[in-house]
């Protein structure tokens, strides 16, 4: 998974969380203030899935029912005669003697974003992935465990010079050549040499693969090769060709080029051999 996906469902998750933290804080206090089992409903509305507690408590609350004691504010009951908190008896409940809460439009604020935030980020999520879904790998990515000595041909020779050559980091180079895989399907095929410099003796272990992305994993083998390590194959993609190399866990994204001779022939000889 790549780095832009993770990005974005952690974005999502932590929008979610917070969403689910806000709706139970405002359940217990307006269940609270409503004389209601607050602790109970604010399970029922964080718990249950796609908020359809805090749907049931929305629609379950009433709102013209939410009475006070004259004097400390306890929510009661209309048929209780003594306030439970501070036993001040309770007058007949008429106007003057009772204390309708203000009925409250907040929780439907709530519930919207509850409701809304959550689908707009999945949207721009899939606006984002989208573009990255069409560029994935139909499968023929073949891989072969052999170092430069191993390779006779002379142009792929003189490229193996010249990576030595550089004296920048880059450790993994790839050499490719595409062409068109079908007329009208956008596949291609990409035949490619890649190049890991240094004495390790490496081995193929898997490949991963993702949206954007082909990464081939390799693991250090005990002792040393003389030469540096080589891979040969054939992608069959649609997009961008990308590969990366991890050896040992480590990646490296390669540096690339684009052979000037016919490539598919020379690793076709190089295997036959």
């Amino acid at each position: 998974m790549s780095y832009i996906n993770t990005s974005w469902i952690f974005i999502l998750f932590v929008a979610i969380a917070a969403i689910v933290l806000i709706v139970g804080l405002y359940v217990y206090r307006d269940a609270k203030a409503r004389g209601m089992k607050a602790g109970i409903w604010t399970m029922i509305a964080v718990l249950m899935p796609c908020f359809i507690g805090l749907i049931m408590y929305v629609l379950m609350r009433d709102d013209e029912k939410n009475l006070c004691c004259i004097s400390c504010g306890y929510p009661v009951k209309p048929d209780w005669k003594v306030c439970p908190v501070c036993e001040t008896p309770l007058p007949k409940s008429t106007p003057t003697t009772s204390a309708t809460l203000v009925k409250d439009k907040g929780i439907w604020k709530v519930t919207t974003a509850a409701i809304v935030i959550p689908i707009c980020i999945c949207v721009l999520m899939g606006a984002v992935m989208m573009p990255r879904i069409n560029n994935h790998y139909l499968g023929g990515m073949t891989s072969y465990n052999m170092t430069i000595d191993d390779v006779k041909n002379e142009d792929l020779q003189q490229w193996f010079r010249e990576c030595d050559a550089k004296n920048d980091d880059t450790r993994c180079y790839v050499l490719s050549r595409s062409r068109a895989g079908g007329e009208d399907s956008g596949e291609k095929e990409s035949h490619y040499v890649i190049y890991i410099k240094g004495k390790d003796r490496l081995k193929f272990v898997d490949a991963q693969t993702s949206f954007d992305q082909y990464t081939l994993m390799l693991e250090t083998k005990e002792g040393q090769n003389e030469n540096g390590y080589v891979i040969m194959g054939t992608a069959h993609y649609i997009g961008t060709l990308k590969l990366l190399i991890s050896i040992d866990g480590t990646t490296f994204e390669p540096a690339y080029g684009e052979a000037g001779f016919d490539l598919k022939s020379v690793i076709d000889d190089t295997l036959d051999a």
